[in-house]
């Protein structure tokens, strides 16, 4: 059975779709599955042994006739049987729709007469809230009923000892990971309170923070989060999302915003504080918040529904170091 999960959202999106890709593997291991991805530097989807091939939708190829036709004649020729449509989107299920598969399965969250409809044939009422849980129902029409959810992140070999060097270089001393995430300050955390939140580290825990960033703009933001934090934080160098994942287990916790670093750390089995703003909707911790068992969602609540940079500017260094006394009894208990 060849099968193509369509999936043209974020980074973020891709990895909080591999526990569809694991549960068709271990439910058919004999069959191809296929993605297809909106987005560039998919390492970690390429070396994924759930996932046998990396399929990359042009960039704005639904704008035209011939990228349409483009994209529609590279599904057509994978021969699909099943298509999934993992992004509850117009252009994930036209995605779908292109690969000619005879078995077309989204989710029934749109209008009776939505266009999106006529492009699925078999469709699952969801029941559960988290995106992942919810990608999961996807599979009921293929007899897969309430599978366990499993990334299986990818580590490679040179990622593994990359990520061992970088951690020596503070042998004796426990580590925290902070993704610079959302630059705009209308949009993300204020670098003041991440810096403050690595001097209580420092000062708590004897923790010294590492501060990833993946774009220029996060560095710029990373490095006012290091002037600002002193000795207590350091820059991290130029990384690869596998990278980071791969040292993420190495810290003792991740703190990060609704970014792929946070999902990827998540995915590498770290334990992560997620910062959040809005309480309810799409983009709250209950939909898309950090996704397993030791995992920690750091919410707090807007009133009057505040918009998404007022929101998460309420959640305070006060919180999040509150979470982290939480993560980091158990540990110290032991320790005494």
């Amino acid at each position: 059975m060849r099968i193509l999960l369509s999936q043209p959202g974020d980074l973020s999106d891709c990895i909080l779709t591999l526990p569809v890709a694991c549960s068709l593997k271990e439910y058919f291991p004999d069959s191809h599955v296929s993605i297809a991805v909106g987005v560039e530097k998919t390492d970690f989807l390429e070396q994924h042994a759930a996932i046998d091939e990396v399929l990359e939708l042009p960039v704005r190829w639904n704008r035209s006739p011939r990228g349409i036709r483009s994209v529609k004649q590279t599904l057509n020729s994978q021969a699909f049987d099943v298509a999934i449509d993992c992004d509850d989107s117009f252009v994930s299920a036209l995605v779908c729709q292109l690969s000619g598969a005879t078995r077309r399965i989204g989710w029934d969250t749109m209008p009776r007469f939505a266009p999106r409809r006529s492009l699925l044939n078999e469709l699952v009422t969801p029941v559960f809230h988290h995106v992942v849980d919810r990608r999961l129902e996807l599979l009921t029409p293929l007899e897969i009923d309430r599978p366990q959810a499993k990334f299986d992140w990818p580590v490679d070999s040179a990622d593994h000892q990359s990520a061992m060097r970088y951690r020596h270089r503070w042998a004796g001393q426990d580590l925290a990971m902070m993704d610079s995430g959302r630059v705009l300050t209308s949009v993300g955390w204020m670098f003041d309170r991440y810096a403050a939140t690595a001097r209580y580290l420092a000062d708590r825990f004897q923790m010294h923070s590492i501060v990833t960033w993946r774009t220029f703009e996060e560095r710029l933001k990373a490095e006012q989060i290091v002037a600002c934090a002193g000795d207590a934080a350091s820059l991290a160098p130029d990384m690869t999302l596998s990278l980071a994942a791969a040292l993420s287990p190495l810290a003792r916790v991740v703190i990060a915003e609704d970014t792929p670093m946070l999902h990827a750390s998540v995915a590498a089995g770290a334990n992560v504080v997620g910062l959040y703003g809005p309480m309810e909707g799409t983009e709250s911790p209950s939909a898309r918040g950090p996704y397993q068992q030791h995992a920690l969602a750091m919410e707090n609540k807007a009133r009057g529904g505040l918009p998404h940079r007022e929101a998460i500017n309420r959640v305070g260094v006060e919180h999040v170091c509150q979470w982290i006394d939480q993560l980091q009894a158990p540990a110290f208990a032991e320790a005494a």
